[in-house]
């Protein structure tokens, strides 16, 4: 499968500068991936969401899900995805695949 990325935030001005992504050929060998507004938004799962987690997890490609909120830890993202309305496989999403503000502060102030 392949997804689309954009060169430009102004992807109206800006649609000849979009192009699609191709794994083989991109050098890309992981992905950071934000969570808000990237994955899910207060009212589910992003369009293509899911979608593309399946295809982390069928290509093994390395992923770690980030958020810079600290109002919940690794294991509130992962119930997160588990519930009804963020869905995002029938197993839960590693907690290594998962690092979040709460855990990037404890780590800085233990470290």
């Amino acid at each position: 499968s392949n997804f689309t990325l954009s060169k430009s935030s102004r992807m109206d001005e800006n649609r000849d500068l979009i192009e699609s992504y191709d794994p083989a050929t991109s050098g890309v060998t992981g992905f950071l991936i934000d969570l808000d507004g990237t994955m899910y938004s207060p009212g589910g799962l992003i369009p293509g969401a899911k979608e593309f987690y399946e295809w982390l997890i069928e290509t093994k490609t390395p992923f770690v899900f980030l958020s810079n909120t600290g109002a919940k830890g690794s294991q509130g993202v992962q119930n997160k995805f588990l519930s009804c309305k963020y869905k995002i496989s029938d197993a839960s999403v590693p907690l290594r695949n998962i690092w979040t503000a709460s855990e990037a502060q404890m780590n800085f102030m233990t470290h």
